[in-house]
């Protein structure tokens, strides 16, 4: 069969399924429901384990125990923000010259490459 048929039967079928045509289920294998029963566990031998458990509580941001309080202290300073500002500046500088240079080099044409004496 033609790559091109295989693949239109391959794009159609699952169009076909993704549109809700044809339900998912049908599609696959019928497959028996298990023979076996649920096991059920009588409630004299489930145990119950205790909830609570003693640790430390941590806090972040001076904020109380349970808080739901972002903290205070998220901001950045102002020798942060010139920082990054330059650095960024200095990236895209950076950048222009090089794309730059790509951009003004000649095209290479195959008659003016250098050629070996023969």
């Amino acid at each position: 069969m033609a790559r091109r048929a295989r693949t239109a039967i391959l794009v159609g079928g699952l169009s076909i399924v993704g549109l809700g045509v044809v339900p998912a289920g049908h599609l696959a294998a019928a497959v028996p429901p298990p023979s076996t029963a649920p096991v059920s566990v009588p409630s004299s031998t489930v145990v119950t384990v205790p909830t609570t458990v003693a640790g430390i509580v941590a806090t972040r941001g001076g904020s109380a125990a349970g808080s739901v309080a972002k903290p205070n202290d998220a901001g950045w300073s102002v020798q942060q923000l010139a920082t990054t500002t330059a650095i960024g500046v200095a990236v895209l500088a950076v950048l222009g010259f090089v794309y730059g240079r790509v951009r003004s080099a000649p095209p290479r044409h195959p008659d003016l490459a250098p050629r070996l004496p023969e």
